[in-house]
């Protein structure tokens, strides 16, 4: 299933980055639900076999929406202590798709926030 298209913002730095690279680059939009709900942007090497694909317009960025969920609420887990997660087993995944994706790459590193 590909999801809809999200608005993806790169700043000029990202831009001119990603017209650099040899492959495309892998961005996950990551939905945490836990005690909380946490929205990351991570770069990871390759997707997982449950990431859902959003479709770019940019050739060289392949970017992938991934709700996980943990077992257990634990206090630690919003210190910053990252626990095990598991994929979230959304039921419509599109209504949970986010509208927008901003990257910027500054001091040799990616960065990026989505939302709604």
């Amino acid at each position: 299933m590909e999801a809809k298209a999200v608005d993806i913002k790169l700043t000029p730095s990202a831009e001119n980055r990603l017209n650099t690279l040899e492959k495309p680059l892998t961005v996950e939009l990551e939905l945490y639900f836990s005690c909380l709900i946490r929205l990351r942007v991570l770069f990871p090497d390759q997707p997982g076999d449950d990431y859902i694909p959003i479709t770019s317009s940019y050739e060289k960025l392949k970017v992938f929406f991934h709700p996980v969920m943990t077992k257990l609420c634990v206090v630690d887990d919003i210190r910053g202590r990252d626990p095990d997660t598991e994929t979230f087993p959304i039921k419509r995944p599109e209504k949970f798709i986010p509208r927008w994706l901003k990257l910027d790459y500054r001091n040799g590193q990616w960065n990026g926030e989505f939302g709604y």
